[in-house]
């Protein structure tokens, strides 16, 4: 079993369905977990302000932890970060191009941009926008094709 990439060094709330997180790396994230909270069902304790205010980074730094046996995994953690900060993972935008059989060229012009902006966020050398991660979703239920 591989362990999470990224190490919490400390966790706690700021409101209700936000946790701050700060990474052992320095860096700091604020995220809104109500989105999961409301579709997870193991989630479902968290629903109550009381519990979620319980959070506390884990004893290693490799997830947060709730009453009840309730916890999330940093890479999960760090993932919603990434995502709501308009940074949405690369790998999922090759996986778009790769499972449509798209070319660097036919992608560009599925998503109205152009190869060299397509490549810049295939690569990792640029984040991937939220709204280019949806206009990928888009396509798909258009062409009737599953999506990534």
């Amino acid at each position: 079993m591989s362990k999470p990439a990224h190490r919490i060094k400390s966790a706690h709330t700021v409101r209700p369905h936000v946790l701050h997180v700060e990474w052992a790396n320095g860096g700091a994230s604020d995220i809104d977990l109500s989105a999961t909270i409301a579709a997870t069902p193991f989630f479902a304790p968290l629903k109550d302000a009381a519990v979620f205010m319980a959070a506390r980074a884990g004893e290693w730094g490799w997830d947060v932890v709730w009453p009840g046996g309730v916890d999330m995994a940093a890479d999960q953690l760090l993932y919603l970060a990434l995502e709501q900060a308009g940074k949405a993972d690369n790998a999922r935008l090759r996986k778009w191009m790769a499972n449509n059989g798209m070319t660097l060229n036919d992608a560009a012009t599925a998503l109205g941009m152009t190869p060299r902006t397509i490549s810049a966020y295939g690569s990792g050398a640029r984040p991937v926008p939220r709204t280019v991660a949806l206009a990928c979703i888009g396509w798909e239920t258009l062409h009737g094709k599953k999506a990534a």
